[in-house]
C-alpha cells in the first residue's frame, strides 16, 4: 500500500503438494485505488488469478 495515495497490490502466492505425483500451485494479483498520475494506475485493470495442478509422473 502506498502511503500518500490509495494505491494498493495484492499479491497471494501458494504452493502445496497433494501427493507424491500431484501438486497445486495458486497466483493471485489485484491492483486498487490507483489514481491516475500514479506508477500502478496503468495496471488497474491487470488483476489476475491462476489455480494449476501438475501431475508428476
Amino acid at each position: 500500500m502506498d502511503r500518500t495515495s490509495a494505491a494498493t497490490l495484492l499479491s497471494i502466492e501458494a504452493s502445496r503438494r497433494l501427493s507424491g505425483r500431484w501438486t497445486v500451485d495458486l497466483d493471485a494479483r489485484g491492483f486498487a485505488g490507483a489514481e491516475e498520475g500514479d506508477p500502478l494506475y496503468g495496471l488497474r485493470q491487470d488483476d489476475y488469478v491462476s489455480l494449476v495442478f501438475t501431475h508428476w509422473f
